[in-house]
């Protein structure tokens, strides 16, 4: 008998704040998953209940919500007046009414069942690790009521080895350090990712921090944080002996330097970074809890796609010249080899933060003026933000220190010296490191099948690839975000499915 579990972030109602998001999970596997955010064209769609999202994951598997069997939610709102109750089970006993009233706009409500938050986010990042036994961190702002909880993860499930409460959140660090660098306290940790490698960690700055900050010394910071986060997390992956794998999430997480750091530890023999570690993640550990299933870590793509028929009668409606070339991979490697940006709408959509070569924005690595280019006229912000390359697995060797699998951009790594200056578009100016993403064909065929072309015409088999979306923007998630992306951004070029289209 078929059994069919629907995870969702509410995003409403006490039960989180921000990336609503949907997962359906059929016979204990991963079958849909998409961000509200993406599809409401509202980034981060905070106070939004996803359902979008929902409507996306029951249409693909042909699905109404009266054929699910139980709906799962990473949440328990309200105050902590049960909070060693919580903290030690698996569910939370609480009053999910207001997400059975959203979801009766569907249909018959199936059972609803709540999931302590971090756990959800534990078995996000346990369970597709593929490790029997692992340490596992969750580093929040403030996950419900805790701000990092460290866990044992073993065949047997997870057991909570230690806990810190709010204010002692690593997560809330870097938010209000973003914030007070201008870029917003929440969205904007990533650019004090990026801007820390421009700055250096000292007694000084700490000082500083304590009063009031001079305007030029952002890098500093940065600096300051960008390497305390990482050696804090770093201490925690010591709290065991045994195991030596880890496994960790939620949104401080996709802090690529902070997993370089872990990495490196001697305290780490592997290392294994949940993609989608923010909350709209968090589903998808409830539905493991659910399911008790566990979930293949080779794909994140997920989401809607969409059909060349569908793809050509929008073009068609809308008067919008195309070509349908024969070879789509040569021909837009043709186009990049000879300097065009490139908008690349592919398969299934992504989920998590990354464009991993289906909704991407593709360009030359080759010369340091296309990361000016890309971060000047098409994605239209700061000058000093690095952009990753994507290349096939095979190139690892090569070109990345350690080369081992990336397929997520979760990590940074070194380039060596000789192919920094072969790739310099896809390089941190600042240190020589990269967040990159390897490709294999059995992960991606048809992008695969691109870097190989552009191999074929400049020797080089790496592409900057950057997330297909404006700034402030969601990243593309229909044929329609695609062409609004398109013609309010510097891109010289959409492949569009099977379609082509030039400016």
């Amino acid at each position: 008998m078929t059994d069919r579990t629907l995870a969702l972030n509410p995003a409403v109602d006490g039960f989180g704040a921000r990336d609503p998001s949907a997962v359906l999970f059929v016979d204990g596997a991963l079958a849909a998953g998409v961000e509200e955010g993406r599809l409401a064209r509202r980034k981060h769609a905070p106070g939004t209940f996803p359902r979008r999202a929902v409507a996306a994951c029951l249409d693909r598997a042909d699905l109404s919500l009266g054929d699910v069997d139980r709906v799962a939610v990473p949440w328990r709102p309200g105050g902590s007046r049960h909070r060693a109750e919580f903290r030690d089970g698996d569910k939370d006993p609480v009053d999910l009414a207001p997400v059975r009233e959203r979801l009766a706009a569907f249909g018959p409500v199936p059972p609803v069942e709540a999931y302590n938050h971090h756990r959800s986010h534990a078995a996000s990042a346990f369970r597709p690790s593929g490790f029997d036994r692992a340490l596992v961190v969750t580093v929040d702002g403030r996950g419900a009521h805790d701000a990092t909880v460290v866990w044992e993860g073993t065949g047997d499930g997870l057991r909570r080895v230690a806990t810190y409460d709010p204010p002692n959140s690593l997560g809330h660090l870097y938010a209000a350090t973003a914030g007070y660098l201008g870029h917003g306290a929440f969205g904007g940790e990533g650019k004090v990712m990026g801007l820390a490698a421009y700055g250096e960690a000292d007694a000084a700055v700490a000082r500083r921090l304590r009063g009031a900050i001079d305007p030029g010394v952002d890098y500093d910071v940065t600096g300051l944080v960008g390497g305390g986060v990482p050696s804090g997390v770093s201490r925690l992956a010591s709290l065991l002996d045994r195991p030596r794998g880890r496994a960790a999430t939620p949104r401080v997480a996709l802090n690529c330097k902070l997993n370089r750091a872990v990495a490196a530890s001697p305290a780490v023999d592997r290392l294994f970074v949940q993609p989608v570690a923010s909350d709209a993640g968090a589903p998808v550990g409830a539905g493991l809890l659910a399911t008790g299933g566990r979930l293949d870590p080779a794909t994140v793509y997920w989401g809607p796609s969409f059909g060349d028929e569908r793809i050509v009668r929008l073009l068609d409606r809308r008067g919008v010249g195309y070509e349908r070339p024969a070879d789509l991979a040569g021909r837009v490697a043709d186009l990049l080899a000879d300097g065009a940006v490139v908008g690349w709408f592919q398969g299934r959509l992504e989920m998590g933060p990354r464009a991993l070569g289906n909704r991407s924005i593709l360009a030359d690595p080759r010369s340091e003026r296309t990361r000016d280019r890309v971060n000047a006229f098409v994605k239209r912000r700061e000058a000093w933000r690095p952009l990753a390359p994507s290349l096939p697995a095979a190139a690892a060797e090569d070109y990345l220190r350690p080369a081992t699998p990336a397929p997520y951009m979760v990590r940074a790594v070194d380039v060596p010296p000789e192919r920094r200056r072969t790739i310099p578009a896809a390089v941190h100016p600042a240190d020589g490191t990269a967040r990159p993403q390897t490709v294999t064909e059995a992960q991606n065929p048809r992008y695969h099948r691109l870097l190989r072309a552009f191999e074929a015409r400049t020797g080089v088999p790496a592409l900057v690839n950057t997330s297909f979306n404006d700034r402030g923007d969601p990243i593309a998630a229909t044929p329609e975000a695609a062409l609004e992306t398109f013609r309010a951004t510097g891109i010289d070029a959409l492949a569009l499915g099977g379609c082509l289209i030039t400016s």
